[in-house]
């Protein structure tokens, strides 16, 4: 059965309180690192304005609501019926999030109430360009195991992307250009910090996944026949900016102003 998104008041008014609930959460968010900080506690608030703007859930977030509801709804049969329609929802909002340009990304995000990590990075990225904070990158975290022999005559490079980005920025503090200086703003974490609290948190948050890493590299010199303890495996968290083309730059300075 074909479901008509825009007309159906139940799941429409569902998807509305989800974005107030998001709205308000926003309003009561604290700074999470260095309160006294101006440069963080400005990026702070452009980060509340940005997820007020353009409010979201996450899809996953969204499908443990659907689960938890059809299996513990009082009024089953009206529950199993709005949930489903919830979930078809859900799913086609999920497959518009795929779409290449940044101005249609935060289209789909706007209109589902729902977005990734790289959603909401978009619609802080969106908020800081439009107050002339330029100097302003979509970053990823990367976790780097190289392999180093002690005798100095071989080398096993590796890295793994974390699968998550997030915004750094100057935020126009000339002091603040170089990575290791810049602010992190993490919407999809609900977090405001310096590189260096930003990566501990990251190592906390991926910690499963950091050691399964280091695991993997000490295997992999097991299967070329290499003796680890012949290797010092030089391991640490690193941050790399997303390559944005102009175009895709230009979208995102323009998107606010296009949408107000």
């Amino acid at each position: 059965m074909k479901i008509n998104f825009q007309n159906n008041v139940f799941l429409n008014k569902l998807i509305n309180n989800w974005k107030t609930a998001a709205s308000k959460d926003e309003k009561r968010a604290g700074i999470s690192f260095c309160g006294k900080n101006p440069d963080i506690r400005l990026a702070s608030d452009i980060m509340r304005a940005a997820r007020l703007d353009v409010p979201m859930f996450s899809p996953n977030y969204a499908q443990r609501f659907y689960k938890s509801t059809k299996a513990e709804s009082k009024v089953q049969n009206r529950a199993n019926r709005l949930c489903d329609m919830l979930r078809d929802r859900v799913l086609f909002g999920v497959r518009n999030l795929t779409i290449d340009t940044p101005k249609e990304n935060l289209d789909s995000a706007k209109f589902y109430g729902l977005g990734h990590c790289y959603e909401k990075a978009l619609a802080v990225m969106a908020e800081l360009f439009s107050r002339g904070y330029d100097d302003t990158a979509m970053t990823g975290v990367v976790y780097k195991t190289n392999c180093l022999s002690k005798n100095g005559n071989e080398s096993w490079m590796g890295a793994k992307k974390l699968d998550h980005v997030f915004i750094t920025s100057s935020m126009n503090n000339k002091n603040l250009e170089k990575m290791e200086k810049r602010i992190v703003i993490d919407p999809w974490l609900d977090f405001v910090s310096t590189v260096p609290e930003a990566k501990a948190k990251y190592k906390d948050v991926y910690k499963d996944r950091i050691e399964y890493l280091e695991q993997t590299a000490i295997q992999n010199l097991k299967k070329r026949g290499m003796n680890p303890e012949n290797y010092y495996i030089e391991k640490g968290l690193e941050f790399s900016d997303v390559v944005l083309d102009k175009n895709k730059i230009n979208e995102i300075k323009n998107y606010l102003q296009q949408s107000a």
